[in-house]
């Protein structure tokens, strides 16, 4: 009997030896997936074309992206279809070894002890149930859906099916319309929300040569645009397949909203930083030189909080310094084929991270449960030694800053400078090995002050005059500032309002963005959906 139950594990471990476990505790499952039906043979490179916008692409230009697949047919299906949600539902690795015990009570006349599989056949049909359910649901509001679009074609406008539009083709869009294909604004100027694909719940303006993403939809305005990625190159079938390639676009989104959840940082940096709107004149900048500033500061942001190295998405570690987006997915990819990493210097067999970026980068990146206790702090591997010699000197060892037992080590050095000598660092650097070994891997995040929103206010209509509340600055402009105060509206505080001790040039001088202030209601329009604060309590 227990040869036979061996045997039977034997085959079930070689029959789902394709189910793997990666770092962090996620599950994977290795699927290959097939390619489309569509054809996939070398066809003729059509180069990009500046089209009029008052004529539109040709008949013949526009069979010619056609035939070379620049069309917008959707890369793939978003969900699985019925038969394999109920297949994947009914032969699941936990269901065999339930059935395989049960036959082997069987065998033994222990009927009473099988009672368990009416609750494995019960748990099989409300899972299948639930996902077909899902399924319909997502097939019905699909991320591109297929509707038809006003586009222009040898100078007149004709109504098309999103999938037969094509590259470069002039498509008119207006408020309430989804945006099927990737394009720049040609002429006119909208409002775009873009919660489905970026998480910015706020609509973001839209004018001539900005970026309007598939996945948006208009809420105001109306443009003409010129398709620049379609299909399978959109930015929305990238976002489809670049993580999670095997979840349909419901389990992505719950995964994207629940990891905001857990670290929001390591999902928001997904969200390019333009799109959420930075400031009164954004458009007017040169957006070349506004992505290099804006990257900086997000940059900064990630290398302020830290890395853990085990865990981060290549989208994360992209931003650390040193690492660009091609380490990024070296390091994943390499995180993924040899399990999780033990300490900073395997970095270095990484494919193209070189001395000088593991340099630039180390200190950013954390190990935790690591072979070194010192990976898990800021301590750059270049001051390891000296970290080691003040332990040394201070009685301590490094399994004491795994346990711990560090908090004060910078009360019992008398004097820095002398310590600082005959460590042979600089006193400021050692100023910095002693705060990292009080709070080894301390998040920065923790010690900013928290927006105290009340529970009893959570919509406009909750709102009155006179309430005095807590908010968040989220923009400063130059006629005032918008704070959020948990309402899901902004409300404005006018320059006037803002002191009645001094008169201020400009909002800069009193707030700056991620401020945590207290404003009076002093007026509510809800039919415009407006909030006058004031800062004069």
């Amino acid at each position: 009997m227990g040869a036979i139950f061996i045997h039977t594990i034997s085959f079930i471990i070689k029959r789902y030896s394709n189910i793997v476990v990666k770092t962090g505790g996620e599950r994977f499952v290795k699927i290959t997936v097939a390619a489309p039906g569509r054809q996939t043979a070398e066809r003729p490179q059509v180069p990009l074309l500046e089209t009029d916008p008052a004529k539109g692409l040709t008949a013949e230009q526009a069979a010619q992206r056609m035939a070379a697949g620049l069309d917008n047919h959707a890369a793939a299906s978003p969900t699985r279809s019925e038969t394999e949600i109920i297949r994947d539902n009914i032969f699941t690795f936990f269901n065999l070894v339930f059935i395989v015990l049960a036959l082997c009570l069987a065998l033994v006349g222990s009927f009473a002890n099988m009672t368990f599989l009416g609750v494995v056949i019960a748990n099989t049909i409300i899972g299948t149930v639930q996902q077909l359910r899902s399924k319909r649901t997502v097939d019905q509001l699909t991320l591109v859906a297929a509707h038809k679009v006003r586009c222009l074609r040898d100078g007149k406008g004709i109504l098309l099916p999103s999938e037969e539009l094509v590259r470069d083709d002039i498509v008119e869009f207006t408020s309430g319309e989804q945006i099927c294909a990737d394009a720049v604004v040609c002429t006119g100027s909208a409002q775009a929300n873009e919660a489905l694909i970026t998480g910015e719940a706020e609509p973001v303006p839209k004018n001539v040569g900005d970026v309007l993403r598939s996945g948006s939809f208009l809420v105001s305005g109306r443009c003409t645009v010129r398709l620049t990625h379609v299909g399978a190159e959109s930015y929305a079938s990238k976002l489809a397949t670049e993580e999670f390639p095997q979840f349909d676009v419901g389990q992505r989104s719950a995964a994207s909203m629940a990891r905001r959840l857990q670290d929001p940082l390591a999902e928001l940096v997904k969200i390019d930083p333009k799109s959420i709107g930075v400031g009164q004149y954004q458009h007017d900048m040169n957006q070349k030189k506004l992505g290099e500033a804006l990257g900086g500061v997000v940059e900064d942001c990630v290398n302020r909080v830290g890395v853990d190295l085990n865990t981060a998405s290549a989208s994360l570690l992209s931003y650390v310094s040193g690492i660009s987006k091609v380490i990024a997915k070296n390091i994943v990819a390499y995180r993924e084929e040899n399990g999780s990493f033990q300490n900073r210097k395997e970095l270095l067999k990484v494919a193209k991270l070189g001395p000088k970026a593991f340099e630039q980068c180390a200190g950013f990146l954390r190990i935790r449960s690591g072979e070194n206790p010192l990976d898990c702090t800021g301590v750059h591997p270049e001051s390891y030694a000296a970290a080691g010699k003040l332990l040394e000197c201070l009685g301590y060892t490094k399994e004491d800053i795994t346990a711990g037992n560090l908090n004060g080590i910078s009360g019992k050095i008398r004097d820095y400078k002398k310590m600082a000598e005959e460590l042979e660092i600089g006193e400021p650097t050692l100023r910095d090995i002693t705060a990292e070994l009080e709070k080894p891997g301390r998040d920065p995040r923790d010690e900013m002050p928290k927006p105290i929103l009340r529970s009893d206010v959570l919509a406009m209509e909750d709102l009155k005059e006179g309430m005095v509340l807590k908010g968040t600055v989220r923009n400063v402009i130059d006629f005032g500032a918008f704070v959020d105060i948990g309402v899901h509206q902004d409300g404005l505080v006018h320059v006037s309002e803002m002191s009645s001790k001094k008169f201020v040039k400009h909002p800069l001088d009193v707030v700056k963005v991620g401020d945590i202030i207290d404003v009076k209601v002093i007026g509510i329009d809800l039919k415009k959906k407006r909030i006058s604060l004031s800062m004069k309590l």
